[in-house]
């Protein structure tokens, strides 16, 4: 089976990284290979208001 071609690759990268639906979700894609992307996504509390609990809890 041919390789992938790591300058390629890069390229690809950059390019997905670029675009706004990745940038807008702060996902960028780490690593691309066959059958595979590993992508980084940093999970954050979200903001409540003073009313809410977290974990929100059932009433």
């Amino acid at each position: 089976m041919a390789s992938l071609n790591p300058e390629h690759i890069k390229a690809v990268i950059q390019l997905i990284n670029q675009g706004p639906y990745f940038k807008h979700l702060s996902m960028p894609v780490r690593e691309l290979g066959v059958g595979y992307a590993i992508v980084e996504l940093k999970v954050r509390t979200p903001e409540l208001s003073p009313c809410q609990q977290w974990p929100l809890l059932p009433r």
